[in-house]
């Protein structure tokens, strides 16, 4: 039951605060001092030349509840690599003064006062204001996040906080953090949990569902394909990264409704793509390989193997057909 600890950039030199501010970011919000050495951050201010930096930070039982408070800054986070099976930790942010523009992979949230928001430590993220700012930030451990683990891997662009449920998130934060420091562990442990089972109650409401979720993000992909459908390089594991998850959770949320995997999907469209061009009159003047590579292929012989099979035709007697 320790009062709330505080650290300020007050009695720091202004040319070191950037690099202390890193510091205390790793160490009292993350509560992982390795962090600063293990993942790639950076942070710059904004345009005064006095940033000051505020964070009071406690306990809530095993999860950790902090205030951070700020100048106008950009904080970004690239973690350091873990196995794709890892558990993802819950980081909720609630804010309380300013807005902040919080990404993650291709979801962008706009948080205003009394609006709040989940995010994955384990993935890269950005945090950006404009000017002095304030938010309430909770870090739940590993162990204990089983009720918001798919959540997480389902998450679309936006933020929470203005209706029913989700203003209760938001009322039950602050509370915490006003209460934490007389809360014994057990009762700590409690109140974190609750918040939790809050917060997967409000995404189970919203249009974020993940079933939602699901069927938006597969449009998103396929649009996404089509837009580097050109691209050799493009990849699973490119689209994965490209939209914030896992190559396992980008194959599961798209197999599950097209029957196929993203790969087989890629492969396809190139295909079609192919055969489109090959049986236009106008491409006449393209050259078999030039039609293959301008659609991701990068191996002739490749693509005509992979053509005969899904249409029973060479290319070349795919295109004396089409001149019939």
């Amino acid at each position: 039951m320790a009062r709330l600890a505080v650290v300020v950039t007050d009695d720091i030199a202004q040319t070191e605060r950037s690099q202390i501010w890193k510091t205390w970011l790793s160490t009292y919000v993350a509560r992982d001092p390795d962090d600063l050495a293990a993942s790639d951050i950076s942070f710059s201010p904004g345009d005064s030349q006095d940033f000051r930096g505020c964070i009071e930070y406690g306990d809530l039982g095993d999860a950790s509840l902090c205030r951070v408070r700020s100048d106008a800054c950009r904080y970004l986070r690239q973690p350091a690599k873990m196995p794709q099976d890892a558990p993802s930790a819950a980081m909720i942010v609630l804010q309380t003064r300013g807005t902040s523009v919080f990404r993650q992979g291709q979801r962008q949230d706009v948080l205003r006062p009394g609006d709040w928001s989940l995010y994955d430590t384990s993935r890269a993220f950005s945090i950006a204001s404009e000017g002095e700012g304030e938010h309430l930030v909770l870090l739940h451990p590993r162990s204990a996040e089983p009720p918001l683990q798919a959540a997480l891997g389902h998450l679309a662009a936006r933020s929470f906080g203005r209706t029913g449920i989700e203003r209760m998130v938001r009322e039950q934060i602050s509370s915490a953090f006003r209460e934490c420091h007389t809360m014994p562990l057990r009762s700590g442990n409690v109140v974190a949990n609750s918040i939790l089972q809050l917060v997967a109650s409000a995404l189970e409401a919203s249009n974020d569902h993940p079933a939602g979720v699901a069927i938006g993000l597969r449009q998103r992909i396929v649009q996404f394909i089509d837009e580097h459908l050109g691209d050799e390089h493009l990849t699973v594991a490119r689209i994965a990264e490209a939209f914030g998850y896992s190559s396992r959770q980008i194959h599961r949320m798209f197999g599950d409704e097209t029957g196929m995997t993203v790969a087989q999907y890629l492969w396809q469209r190139r295909l079609a793509q192919s055969l489109k061009d090959l049986q236009d009159s106008e491409q006449a003047g393209c050259t078999i390989t030039e039609i293959a590579f301008r659609w991701g292929f990068s191996n002739a012989a490749h693509f005509s193997h992979a053509f005969k099979q899904a249409y029973g035709l060479s290319p070349r007697e795919c295109r004396m057909a089409a001149r019939c």
